[in-house]
C-alpha cells in the first residue's frame, strides 16, 4: 500500500505476488486481491484490475474501496451498467465527492445525459482542477444543448490540458452552432494538430457548409 501510494505499482505487484495466498485469513485476501487491482488499474491493465478487484468483493462484500476500484476500472473499460452499480453500492455505504462524478461518468457514456449533468452540476466546482471532470461536465451541457454553460467548462478543460482534442471537437461544434465558423475552424485546426485529422474531415463535410 505504502508502494501504490508512491506510484511505484510494478514495485507493489512484485511485493504483493510474493505472499502465498494460502496463508491469509478472509481480511488479508480481501487487501491482497486489491492491491493487486489497484496496481492494474493504474498502469492500465484494467482486465486484471477487474479481476483483482472482483475477487476482493468477494471476499468482503463491504469492502467498498475495492468497489471503487472496480467500478474504475469497469469505466474505463466502456462497462458502464456494471460501473453504474458498483458505484451506486459505494453511493449508499458513503457520500463521496468523487464517488459521484465516476457516477455521472458512467450515466454520461451510458447516454443517460440528464442524470449526468445533475450530477456535474453539483460536483464540478469541487473538482475545478480536474479536466476530465471538467470536460465530461461540458458535454454533458453540450448534449442537452447548453452551450453557454457547456463553453465555461470547455474554456476550463483547455486550461488544465491544452493537448486534449475533445474540447476542440465539442467546442468548435458550439462555435459553429453559434454562427461563428472561423472559430469552429481554429479549434478544429486544433484538434487536427492533435491528430484528429480524419475526424475532422467527417466533421467539415457533414456539418461545416451547412452552417
Amino acid at each position: 500500500l505504502v508502494l501504490i501510494m508512491q506510484k511505484k505499482h510494478n514495485q507493489s505487484n512484485e511485493s504483493i505476488m510474493s505472499i502465498e495466498i494460502m496463508e491469509l485469513d478472509t481480511f488479508e485476501s480481501s487487501y491482497f486481491y486489491f492491491i493487486k487491482g489497484c496496481n492494474y488499474f493504474y498502469t492500465g491493465n484494467y482486465k486484471e484490475s477487474l479481476k483483482n478487484s472482483d475477487k476482493a468483493v468477494v471476499y468482503d462484500k463491504k469492502f467498498y474501496l475495492a468497489f471503487l476500484i472496480r467500478g474504475l476500472a469497469n469505466a474505463e473499460s466502456g462497462n458502464h451498467k456494471q460501473a453504474i452499480s458498483d458505484n451506486k453500492a459505494l453511493k449508499e455505504n458513503f457520500q463521496k465527492d468523487a464517488i459521484k462524478a465516476n457516477l455521472a461518468y458512467s450515466y454520461l457514456h451510458n447516454k443517460n445525459t440528464f442524470r449526468a449533468y445533475l450530477i456535474y452540476k453539483r460536483v464540478a466546482k469541487k473538482f475545478s482542477g480536474n479536466w476530465k471532470v471538467q470536460y465530461n461536465a461540458g458535454l454533458s451541457c453540450f448534449r442537452l444543448k447548453k452551450f453557454n454553460k457547456a463553453m465555461e467548462f470547455l474554456n476550463r478543460t483547455e486550461e488544465l490540458n491544452p493537448k486534449f482534442s475533445g474540447t476542440y471537437i465539442t467546442r468548435g461544434y458550439i462555435f459553429l452552432r453559434q454562427g461563428l465558423k472561423y472559430k469552429t475552424k481554429e479549434d478544429w485546426d486544433k484538434a487536427k494538430n492533435l491528430g484528429e485529422n480524419k475526424r475532422v474531415e467527417i466533421l467539415m463535410k457533414r456539418y461545416y457548409s451547412k452552417y
